[in-house]
């Protein structure tokens, strides 16, 4: 039965939809979409929808993989079977890291993607010289402000906590010191008199 007088709302996050324009673009240039994200996470999985030629980078060190690969090749058996599940069907390194753009997951960390940014930028400066960058490589700001923010405010809290922790650890940690200091003297209180008074006396 078709539904009449319908208004369909597109709902997705605007910084979601922009990293899938990003990739659109990626894919109508040639280039083969580096994506910052967790291979499994439901947006990334959403974004490499968008792709036929994509790879997924979760930290950093994994950014580091591919830039040696870019710059010295390697183990290709080794290096696929890393990135085993991050990668589109028939992914081979050695074609298609020449032409490279990045993209985010919107929930990572926005200055490891940053940072990766970086890593990528120069080593194809390096791998092809500055003048021909643009035809290698191509970045936009897919960075989530809002989830940053988010992230700030979460680890605040978190530090809040912690030093409140700390207090009343400490204030735990001198009632046992007063406590166990008050029965030492208690439980010794004779001996403790008899040595007064032997140094009063002498």
């Amino acid at each position: 039965m078709l539904l009449q007088n319908v208004e369909v709302v597109d709902t997705t996050c605007p910084w979601v939809s922009k990293v899938w324009n990003t990739v659109d673009k990626h894919q109508q240039r040639g280039l083969t979409s580096i994506i910052h994200g967790k291979y499994a996470h439901e947006e990334t999985i959403a974004t490499t929808s968008f792709c036929d030629d994509y790879i997924c980078v979760k930290d950093y060190k994994e950014a580091e993989m591919v830039a040696d690969y870019i710059l010295s090749g390697g183990d290709k058996a080794k290096f696929l079977a890393h990135f085993k599940n991050a990668i589109s069907k028939g992914f081979d390194p050695d074609t298609m890291l020449r032409k490279v753009g990045l993209a985010n997951q919107t929930t990572m960390y926005k200055k490891e993607t940053r940072a990766i940014g970086q890593l990528l930028q120069k080593t194809m400066m390096k791998k092809f010289g500055p003048v021909d960058i643009k035809d290698h490589y191509m970045e936009f700001d897919t960075i989530c402000d809002a989830t940053q923010v988010g992230s700030f405010i979460t680890l605040s809290l978190l530090f809040y906590l912690i030093n409140k922790a700390r207090i009343v650890s400490t204030f735990m940690l001198l009632l046992y010191i007063i406590l166990h200091s008050s029965m030492y003297i208690f439980r010794n209180v004779k001996t403790l008199y008899r040595s007064l008074s032997r140094t009063l006396k002498s």
